[in-house]
């Protein structure tokens, strides 16, 4: 998939004061010639605590990594975005795929939503997917039977630490992409033996929580486990902790990146398609409760390591009786359970897996019972990445891109 990486990517190389203030990357692995510009902001400047903001992860073994696209995420370090630093202006696909054409006589640009699919000669027949059961209850005839759609939902939870400071200057945000080990040091062993064994217990949650019969515990058991078993490789990371410091201000944001909990998102009617059912289910497997629990902790102990303590003032969110500095994992979990709320992350729901285990596109992306219905978004990721998902969509739509040239 590299090549698609690079092809979408138009790479604005750091400035040398934002190479000075700690910007870094690997020209390998960019490319530099796309319709999507990537860059550094050009706010992005020195300043005097980036040096203590740095030595605070590695005093937690977190190490520094020169580029986030590298392939391998795992420490801390200053990950572009997609805009124009030239211009200061955002890209987003419009500006960088659709804009530069749009007038073209060939091209016809359609606005709205599709509601249901159907083709002028071959095929007469309306077109809609999902489980039966789903499209029964509310009065519409399955044409294609794939229990999967709208199943696999995996939404990231996401919390927030804030704290009082006491500097008069705000600093670059970073980000740290965290290792099992990081988050488990002496206990990882068992917690990942422990965690493997609940497999099965985790898949029934899932199946229970669903309550209308998509889903099947043992093709949810195949999916955690294999999950499971790429979350405690040693290079992989698990959870994310974005770090940022303003006038008299700081705060974490973090979250796990590989939840074990399944929501689902499902049509509330017929007629309006704008109020579908989103459940995303945060923490119902403990697992996810306990992984939040330990980066909840290391981004805490940042806070209160010694290269940046004293910029700390009084803890804000949660307040200090809520979630004192001696708070136990009873306290963590309680707040943990209480105060999740989506990430914006959400992939599954369409995925690219085999029919039988509940999968709704082939390897090209074509919809399972369909000639040429094609799904390129999130929703094709049977499981979440180790890193944001910006990149890894814009490199299935140029690699479809492809497929569809190739077999027109």
């Amino acid at each position: 998939m590299l090549p698609y990486f690079k092809k979408s990517e138009k790479y604005f190389i750091p400035r040398e004061d934002q190479l000075a203030a700690g910007a870094s990357y690997e020209p390998q692995h960019h490319g530099f010639k796309g319709p999507l510009h990537v860059g550094l902001a050009p706010a992005f400047t020195n300043t005097s605590a980036s040096p203590r903001l740095h030595a605070a992860w590695e005093s937690l073994s977190v190490p520094r990594n020169p580029d986030f696209n590298s392939g391998s995420v795992r420490g801390y370090s200053y990950p572009p975005s997609t805009l124009d630093p030239t211009l200061n202006v955002r890209y987003d696909s419009s500006r960088a795929y659709i804009h530069p054409v749009e007038h073209r006589p060939n091209l016809q640009i359609l606005q709205g939503t599709v509601k249901r699919i159907t083709w002028a000669r071959q095929l007469r027949k309306q077109t809609q997917c999902q489980g039966k059961g789903i499209l029964k209850a509310l009065g519409i005839e399955t044409k294609i039977d794939l229990p999967g759609v709208g199943e696999n939902l995996l939404e990231q939870p996401h919390h927030t630490l804030v704290y009082n400071g006491n500097l008069e200057e705000s600093t670059n945000a970073f980000y740290a992409y965290i290792t099992a080990e990081n988050l488990f040091g002496e206990r990882l062993a068992a917690v990942e033996a422990s965690s493997r064994a609940r497999i099965p217990e985790f898949a029934r949650a899932s199946v229970e929580a669903s309550g209308d019969g998509a889903l099947n515990a043992t093709v949810i058991e195949k999916l955690f486990t294999i999950q499971h078993d790429l979350m405690f490789k040693k290079s992989a990371t698990i959870a994310e902790i974005l770090t940022i410091i303003a006038v008299g201000l700081q705060f974490s944001d973090y979250w796990i990146l590989f939840p074990f909990s399944r929501g689902s998102v499902h049509l509330s009617s017929k007629e309006d398609i704008d109020k579908p059912l989103f459940d995303p289910r945060l923490m119902l497997a403990d697992f996810d409760v306990q992984t939040t629990v330990a980066a909840g902790r290391l981004a805490k102990r940042f806070w209160q390591s010694e290269p940046v303590a004293a910029y700390v003032g009084g803890q804000v969110l949660p307040d200090a009786v809520t979630l004192p500095d001696d708070a136990t994992d009873a306290q963590w979990e309680t707040w943990a359970r209480n105060n999740a709320v989506p990430n914006a992350h959400p992939v599954g729901t369409a995925s690219m897996m085999s029919r039988e285990l509940g999968g709704v596109v082939d390897p090209e992306l074509k919809v399972y019972g369909t000639a040429n219905v094609r799904i390129v978004d999130a929703s094709v990721m049977p499981i979440q990445t180790s890193g944001h998902l910006t990149s890894t969509i814009y490199a299935l739509a140029e690699r479809l891109s492809d497929i569809i040239k190739d077999t027109a």
